[in-house]
């Protein structure tokens, strides 16, 4: 009896294992997708912050053009008085 109890808890030993390793490799799946993951959002929000960076120039540019044009509307109407 002491013999069937030692090959059954045995067997749940390395059950138990079987189970740790298959969990460990799962664990370690998700890790490398979240990780993935991370990176792509990274890359995302890199290329989002160039992108904003380049509109706001280019509103700053805009911004100018209406500026000379205000100042020369202004002079012309100075002009026309």
């Amino acid at each position: 009896e002491t013999a069937e109890k030692s090959s059954k808890l045995s067997l749940d030993k390395i059950n138990l294992q079987k189970q740790i390793a298959d969990l460990t490799k799962r664990l370690e799946g998700l890790e490398k997708k979240a990780s993935a993951a991370v990176r792509e959002e990274k890359e995302k929000t890199r290329k989002a912050l160039i992108d904003i960076e380049a509109l706001m120039m280019e509103i700053d540019g805009l911004k100018k053009e209406v500026a000379k044009s205000d100042a020369t509307l202004m002079r012309r109407s100075a002009e026309m008085e």
